[in-house]
């Protein structure tokens, strides 16, 4: 029916549900909340918006006297200072999403200098947070203050606790919005499906959006339509409903 379906995720390129590359149609993908577009066969990298180098480096070192977990996504692959690597274990995840963070991340020795020394701009950072006896997110609430007040950067949350850093500006909608152009799509005709709050601006953004069933209440409150959760195939449900397929 010449649909593009498009991927959009807050992961880096490398991060990608494998499951993706059985899907023959698969053309783009939206990775890093936006920051960087790919055509996902060729893994060549079409648009990109990274923070700065000199920010990135800025950022890492501001961060890190929280003693909290950071992850820098960089030209599609998430890095990480080794002495971090630790810390996985502790944070309130599964054991398959605690996997997929060992396996899928570039270990170097120390983030900062390894930004700083060579010049590297960042795509998208990811902050975790450990809970202490009382399942409260340590630092948490302080590293989001310090965070609202930068004015060059934007901060969304793609569930799990976590806070994710773009450029300023930089999100799934406006990126949506980007490769739409690019593809002669114009906004009534693009339709996103979304469930945490890093989708909201894709939700705002396209003609049509849609949440989840399990969708955060945001999400709902933002979507034209809420279909069914993403265990009762809730996009498929939408797809026949609204585009009668």
């Amino acid at each position: 029916m010449g649909i593009e379906i498009i991927p959009s995720t807050g992961r880096p390129f490398s991060g990608l549900f494998y499951k993706i590359g059985n899907i023959e149609f698969v053309n783009y993908v939206l990775t890093c909340n936006g920051a960087a577009m790919y055509e996902y066969k060729s893994g060549k990298c079409i648009y990109e918006a990274p923070v700065p180098s000199e920010r990135s480096a800025e950022l890492v070192k501001e961060l890190s006297a929280f003693d909290i977990s950071i992850d820098a996504f960089i030209n599609g692959k998430a890095h990480k200072s080794k002495a971090q690597e630790a810390m996985i274990d502790k944070l309130d995840f599964s054991e398959d999403m605690k996997k997929y963070l060992r396996n899928t991340r570039v270990y170097v020795d120390d983030l900062y200098e390894y930004i700083k020394s060579n010049s590297i701009s960042v795509q998208k950072f990811t902050l975790n947070f450990v809970r202490d006896e009382n399942g409260v997110y340590i630092n948490r609430d302080k590293t989001a203050e310090f965070l609202n007040r930068q004015n060059d950067i934007s901060v969304v949350s793609g569930g799990m606790g976590n806070l994710e850093i773009t450029l300023k500006g930089i999100n799934k909608g406006a990126s949506l919005l980007k490769l739409g152009e690019l593809l002669g799509a114009e906004r009534d005709e693009i339709m996103a499906f979304g469930d945490s709050e890093n989708d909201l601006d894709m939700i705002r953004s396209a003609g049509f959006g849609i949440a989840m069933g399990n969708s955060e209440e945001c999400v709902k409150n933002a979507a034209y339509a809420v279909t069914l959760s993403n265990n009762d195939n809730g996009i498929a449900a939408a797809l026949k409903k609204y585009l009668d397929i």
